[in-house]
């Protein structure tokens, strides 16, 4: 990985669009390991590529913050942003935020006594 956090006195920040672990579920856009995210010595990943939001990692944070709108039954559940926020010591705080005007759900739907 030819990305590189240097200096300790600011905050470095990772942008990546990858697909982190290689997730057989997701086309092999640029793959890379959790281990070569760590290795780069960023503070923070904000990553791209997977469209659900998820929490990869803590230390170093790393962010699939996924898109704001689901666009179809298989990107279901709460879609929107992070809010994040880092303190004087560089601690990392995050809160989601669902912002989306759709959200699409699986269901069971008992129609026996339809």
């Amino acid at each position: 990985m030819k990305f590189k956090g240097e200096r300790k006195d600011t905050l470095s920040i990772g942008l990546l669009h990858a697909n982190v672990g290689s997730r057989i579920e997701h086309e092999p856009y640029a793959p890379c390991t959790i281990n070569d995210l760590r290795s780069a010595n960023m503070d923070m990943w904000l990553l791209g590529h997977i469209h659900k939001p998820e929490v990869i990692g803590k230390e170093p944070f790393m962010l699939y913050p996924g898109n704001i709108q689901g666009r179809h039954i298989n990107e279901d559940g709460p879609r929107g942003c992070y809010f994040i926020t880092v303190d004087a010591n560089q601690k990392i705080s995050y809160e989601f935020k669902p912002v989306q005007n759709i959200v699409w759900k699986c269901e069971d739907v008992n129609i026996e006594k339809a």
